[in-house]
């Protein structure tokens, strides 16, 4: 590679050497220059040639092949046959110019050379027009490469999209046999569904009274007649705890008065506990499950029984009798 630092060549691995003499466009050499040099100056948009004096002083110029990159701009300058053609140093320095023609930049001159050989044969050589007209042959035969590409490309997008459309239509045609085939069973899953929400909410307009008669406002109920439950509860708590407030004070004790007269015997009867003060409640967090609360220490096991046909409950007392 040779590096164009501002305007001066320098070879790195002896590229100055371009040969020896009869060598038949065996060499490339190439070109890295920066891209916006010290001026400030794109380079990017300019052509690029490549001026030589050969070494009896015959002038000639050669068609440099250009690639820009983001930072940089890299030549290729493939070394024609007539650069080798006479042994010793040749002069070269490169230009660059507009569309107009007009040179805008130039590098300074540097020697290249060409080792003698034991025979010198000569060749053909080409002209710079000649080296544009291959380069431009070689771009042809990629454009025309590409072009096949996508042509062929283009044909097989469209033979993808006909198959497509073809898909998308036989898709369509089975999905409407799957609904004709499938309609009944969508009406009954849709009437089923429209009942599962009567009973669970109401508001559908599919049965009588079924903004009533649904669970929703059954659990709403219940939550309603929790809250007596509780507040019955505590009412109870309260009357029992002054009950034994006032027992424990002495307000029911008294001095003995005497003795009266014995009475007639009367009718057997019951006899229920002050202790044995019981609530019922439901929990609208557990289903609306009825709770009985008791004392465990007059009953040993619930006073209270569920009759499952009518949902009547039966408080039990005095041993059940």
């Amino acid at each position: 590679m040779i590096l164009v630092e501002h305007k001066e060549l320098v070879f790195l691995n002896r590229e100055q050497y371009l040969g020896a003499v009869g060598d038949k466009n065996a060499a490339n050499r190439l070109f890295r220059i920066k891209r916006v040099n010290v001026d400030g100056v794109d380079l990017a948009d300019l052509s690029f040639r490549l001026n030589a004096e050969l070494p009896d002083g015959t002038p000639d110029t050669a068609y440099l092949e250009k690639e820009v990159r983001e930072e940089e701009i890299l030549l290729t300058w493939a070394v024609s046959d007539k650069m080798v053609s006479q042994p010793g140093t040749a002069w070269i320095n490169l230009r660059a110019h507009d569309d107009t023609g007009a040179v805008k930049w130039r590098s300074f001159r540097a020697a290249v050379y060409t080792e003698g050989t034991t025979a010198e044969p000569s060749g053909p050589q080409l002209s710079e027009v000649e080296q544009l007209e291959r380069a431009i042959d070689k771009k042809l035969e990629s454009v025309n490469a590409a072009e096949e590409a996508r042509k062929k490309a283009e044909k097989e997008r469209e033979q993808a999209e006909a198959d497509r459309v073809e898909a998308d239509q036989a898709r369509e045609e089975k999905t409407d046999a799957a609904i004709k085939t499938f309609e009944g069973q969508i009406e009954d899953a849709r009437q089923y569904a429209d009942k599962a929400k009567s009973y669970a909410v109401g508001q559908t307009g599919t049965r009588p009274g079924e903004d009533s008669d649904n669970a929703k406002e059954y659990c709403r109920q219940s939550n309603i007649h929790k809250g007596a439950a509780e507040e019955a509860k505590e009412q109870a708590e309260a009357a029992r705890d002054d009950l034994i407030k006032r027992i424990d004070s002495g307000d029911f004790t008294g001095p003995q008065g005497p003795q009266g007269p014995q009475g007639p015997q009367g009718e057997s009867g019951i006899n229920i506990p002050a202790a044995s003060v019981m609530y019922v409640y439901t929990d609208s967090a557990d289903n609306c499950a009825i709770h009985c609360v008791y004392d465990d220490a007059v009953h040993t096991v619930p006073p209270v029984k569920y009759r499952e046909s009518d949902g009547a409950l039966f408080w039990q007392y005095d041993d059940g009798k």
